[in-house]
């Protein structure tokens, strides 16, 4: 994981009035990931299209994932086959399996401009 930059530094000031309950997310892998789905949902490794297949960085299957990530210790960038970042994000060493609360923060004109997952389960 980097040391947040510059160019990556953002407000921590949560606008409480204009934050909303989104849902739960279950976690049974102690990992939770964000990205769009469109990018692996439904691909396979094997496809014969390129907008098919699965990314190479997610493996072939489930121990393939496990093996690339076995070093774990906070969260991890995946990157599109490409070599660029914005794949998605998996997070992991928050405590553990559970039900966790997931929050969104809207702007005043109804935009989302946040996601929040609360690990802190006091």
């Amino acid at each position: 994981m980097k040391q947040v930059t510059e160019k990556h530094q953002i407000k921590i000031e949560i606008d409480h009035n204009n934050l909303f309950f989104a849902g739960e997310c279950g976690v049974d892998a102690g990992l939770i990931m964000v990205g769009d789905p469109c990018y692996y949902l439904h691909k396979t490794i094997d496809a014969d299209k390129p907008y098919n297949k699965l990314p190479k960085e997610f493996g072939k299957n489930w121990d393939d994932f496990c093996n690339h990530i076995k070093d774990l210790k906070s969260a991890k960038q995946f990157n599109f086959d490409l070599g660029h970042a914005g794949l998605a994000v998996l997070v992991g060493n928050f405590g553990g399996d559970g039900c966790y609360p997931v929050f969104v923060e809207k702007s005043p004109d109804g935009q989302t401009r946040r996601l929040i997952v609360d690990f802190a389960l006091d």
